[in-house]
């Protein structure tokens, strides 16, 4: 079956169904809403009035209310949230509703939810290790390299897995991408804090022949990480991501934009591993590390982005505006990530930018932060 046929549209915290998932299910004709251009559904005279009219699912799968957070039988439909609904949002909503991504995920999904787990502690151990320990924040040897690369490479994983579970791929495509993205990761981190335990640095280190395949396999591991992500922008872009329009913006510009920072990654290996060569390994530290903001802060888009869109779909309005708030997000973040950029490359102290860059910062993360927080009222209100 064509995984590109007219469908229902999916809520936004629902795992997409690909081509080979899907089975021939009940009869139903679809209409599009004028407003929002996605397709709804009208009932089939084969088809049980009042039914949700969706793909059937594949052998022992099972449907998931997202706006309950509870799985049902085949034979149950559970039927999307809809704009406007009278239902207030809650903690209690938002909590089951992430919880769905667990109960609903594929085996790989849920090892890699656990995988990135594990990193994010990895991370905050080691910020224990450095309270305890001491020793300098910054530098080439230090422990904050395996404080934010746990806890930043753990947050990606679990962010990358959930939008690759709404792409419309073969299932054999989803899982190659993402277990070489989570492998990449997980290698990535641990190397960086075994070099940090060894008190050695891990980028830009020829001392010995181990510490130099070590700089080699990072380099590698940083290559296969570029190369999914890639890939799996390639796919969000060329086949609509099961999710509302607002979730297809927020999974192609997250990614677009985290590309972004990973072209910023390459550029400073590239300028590091120019500068050890040519001047020293120290210069290399300190040529390729001016670059770290303009590295840092597109490489969360992957995660604020989604996030925005995730808790806009419990907001009470419409799925028009749920969209044009997310396009406002993602133009306040492309202005913030704009202006770090221009502040790394022309060696301008972020801390103290110029009045024009200052602005644009402030103007592009007031806006995200504002965005973000619209739907949070109704959202943490109890029920």
């Amino acid at each position: 079956m064509n995984p590109l046929r007219a469908r229902p549209a999916l809520p936004f915290t629902q795992r997409s169904l690909s081509g080979s998932d899907r089975r021939p299910g009940p009869r139903c004709s679809l209409r599009r809403d004028p407003e929002v251009g996605s397709p709804h559904v009208s009932t089939h005279p084969r088809n049980p009035v009042g039914a949700a009219c969706r793909p059937a699912l594949a052998h022992g799968e099972r449907a998931v209310d997202v706006t309950r957070g509870a799985a049902t039988p085949r034979t149950q439909r559970a039927a999307p949230p809809t704009a406007g609904s009278s239902a207030s949002p809650s903690l209690r909503a938002l909590t089951e509703s992430s919880r769905s991504l667990w109960t609903a995920g594929r085996r790989l999904e849920r090892a890699s939810y656990l995988i990135g787990a594990v990193l994010i502690v990895s991370g905050v151990a080691h910020l224990g290790v450095y309270a305890l320990a001491g020793g300098p924040w910054e530098g080439p040897v230090s422990w904050r390299k395996a404080v934010t690369f746990g806890v930043a490479f753990g947050l990606t994983v679990i962010a990358f897995v959930a939008l690759s579970s709404f792409l419309v791929a073969s299932p054999r495509i989803r899982r190659l991408v993402v277990g070489i993205f989570v492998a990449a990761c997980v290698l990535e981190v641990v190397l960086v804090t075994a070099q940090a335990w060894r008190q050695v640095p891990s980028h830009f280190n020829r001392e010995t022949g181990f510490d130099s395949a070590i700089s080699s396999v990072l380099a590698a591991g940083g290559a296969a990480i570029v190369a999914t992500s890639m890939a799996m922008t390639v796919l969000a872009l060329r086949r609509r991501p099961a999710a509302p329009p607002s979730g297809v913006l927020a999974i192609r510009a997250g990614t677009i934009i985290f590309l972004v920072a990973l072209a910023i990654g390459v550029a400073m290996i590239a300028k590091g591993v120019a500068l050890e060569r040519t001047v020293s390994a120290a210069a290399a530290y300190t040529g390729g590390g001016s670059l770290k903001p303009a590295h840092a802060v597109p490489m969360q888009a992957i995660i604020v982005l989604p996030v925005i869109a995730w808790l806009l779909a419990f907001h009470r309005c419409s799925e028009r505006s749920r969209h044009r708030l997310v396009a406002l997000a993602t133009a306040g973040y492309a202005l913030v990530t704009g202006a770090v950029i221009i502040e790394s490359f022309a060696s301008v102290d972020p801390l103290a930018p110029t009045v024009a860059l200052g602005a644009a910062s402030a103007v592009g993360l007031a806006t995200v932060i504002g965005v973000g927080l619209t739907p949070l009222a109704g959202a943490l209100r109890p029920i």
